[in-house]
């Protein structure tokens, strides 16, 4: 039960970030427009592109948000250490020739 509350708290939120994100845009695309418009002698065709790139992108940017995981943060405790994550990844990078092993196999080359 927790579960279906978290997820739909979580759904909850996303949608809020996408109203909020759809607002924002709309109106600094508008306001941008409006203001080309002034500078255009009152031509309509700045304050509509202006409007339509903000609703685009906010679109986008929802779109995104609802397709991408979830992604879990953890800080890095006394166990982990970067350094160690770091070296590790960078040792299983080294080429076989310059390890002396086999890459795929894991065994010495001769």
């Amino acid at each position: 039960m927790a579960s279906s509350w978290t997820d739909e708290t979580s759904l909850d939120k996303k949608w809020d970030n996408c109203a909020k994100d759809a607002l924002l845009k709309t109106a600094a695309g508008a306001g941008i427009g409006l203001v080309f418009a002034f500078l255009l002698r009152n031509k309509r065709w700045p304050l509509t592109f202006g409007t339509g790139i903000g609703v685009g992108m906010s679109i986008t940017n929802c779109q995104h948000e609802f397709r991408a995981p979830t992604t879990l943060r953890r800080g890095i405790g006394a166990g982990d250490s970067l350094t160690e994550a770091t070296s590790s990844v960078h040792a299983t990078m080294q080429p076989a020739a310059a390890s002396g092993s086999d890459v795929v196999t894991g065994q010495q080359n001769a």
